[in-house]
C-alpha cells in the first residue's frame, strides 16, 4: 500500500514538472525578439499581414501604409537581372518610412511589410509602371517573320540611345535563341514555311535587362502567296481567321500554347 502511494506521488511530481517546463518554454518564446534585418520565410500568425498599397517608382520608391496600425516596418528590394535574385536596397530595410531613394532610373522593385515575426507578400513595381514589358505585333510573309514593337515614347525620351529591345525567337516547343538587340522593327529571314515560331521581347536599358519580358507569342510562318498577322488580337478574330489557319494553328501548337488558337 505504501509503495502504491509513493508511485502515485512520483507520477504527480513528473506531471507537474512537465507542466512547469511547458509553461517556461511558452514564456521564453513569448519574450523572444526577432533580430533586426531578418526576414522570416513565413508568418507565425494565422492572420496574414496586409501588404503595402499603391507602390510606384519615379525618382524614388513610394507606397501607402499597409494598415493604420503602428509598428509596421517596410523592406524594399531591387531585382538583379544578372544574378536573378532580389537584393535589399541600402537604407530601406525595416524602415518605418513610406519612401525609399534609389540610385538607378531603370529598376524593378518590390516592397514588403513587416511586423514582429510576420512578413506580408511582396508588391512589385517598375520605374515605369506603364512600360515594364514591350507590346509586340508579329507579321509573317513567305518564310519571314516581322517583329514590330509599339513605340514607347516615354522610354525613348528618357533614355535615348541607351534604350533598346532584345528579341528572342525559335520554333514552338524549342528553346528561344537571341536574334539581336534593336531600337526598330526587325525581320527574321529563312524560316520554315507553315511551321509555328514563337517570339519574346524584352527592354534593355544601358545594355542590361529592364522590366519583364513580353508575352510569348506564336504564329505560323506564311507560305508563298499568303500572309498572316498576329497580336494584338481582337475578341472576334477567330471568325475572320478562316478554317485553314485554325487547322494549321491547332496542328502545330504545343498543349501549353493552344489558347492562342
Amino acid at each position: 500500500m505504501l509503495q502504491s502511494h509513493k508511485l502515485v506521488r512520483s507520477n504527480e511530481m513528473l506531471c507537474l514538472k512537465g507542466v512547469f517546463s511547458f509553461w517556461t518554454l511558452c514564456h521564453v518564446l513569448r519574450q523572444a525578439t526577432i533580430p533586426t534585418g531578418v526576414l522570416l520565410p513565413f508568418a507565425w500568425s494565422e492572420d496574414e499581414l496586409s501588404p503595402p498599397r499603391d507602390v510606384r517608382v519615379d525618382s524614388a520608391v513610394h507606397w501607402s501604409p499597409a494598415t493604420d496600425s503602428p509598428g509596421i516596418k517596410y523592406t524594399v528590394q531591387s531585382w538583379d537581372s544578372d544574378k536573378e535574385k532580389w537584393n535589399n536596397i541600402s537604407g530601406c530595410v525595416q524602415t518605418e518610412l513610406t519612401t525609399c531613394n534609389i540610385e538607378y532610373d531603370c529598376v524593378m522593385v518590390q516592397v514588403l511589410a513587416q511586423e514582429g515575426n510576420r512578413t506580408s507578400r511582396s508588391v512589385q513595381a517598375c520605374s515605369h509602371a506603364d512600360s515594364c514589358h514591350p507590346v509586340v505585333n508579329l507579321t509573317t510573309k513567305e518564310g519571314r517573320l516581322m517583329v514590330h514593337m509599339e513605340k514607347n515614347n516615354r522610354l525613348l525620351e528618357n533614355y535615348g540611345g541607351h534604350f533598346e529591345y532584345n528579341v528572342e525567337y525559335g520554333r514552338d516547343g524549342e528553346m528561344l535563341k537571341q536574334e539581336h538587340t534593336s531600337t526598330s522593327p526587325i525581320t527574321i529571314q529563312d524560316l520554315d514555311e507553315g511551321r509555328m515560331y514563337c517570339v519574346q521581347v524584352r527592354y534593355f536599358c544601358y545594355s542590361k535587362p529592364f522590366g519583364t519580358p513580353s508575352t510569348r507569342k506564336c504564329v505560323p510562318i506564311a507560305e508563298s502567296g499568303s500572309s498572316q498577322v498576329s497580336a494584338p488580337l481582337q475578341p472576334n478574330w477567330r471568325r475572320r481567321a478562316g478554317p485553314a489557319y485554325l487547322r494549321n494553328c491547332w496542328e502545330n501548337h504545343t498543349d501549353n500554347m493552344l489558347s492562342a488558337c
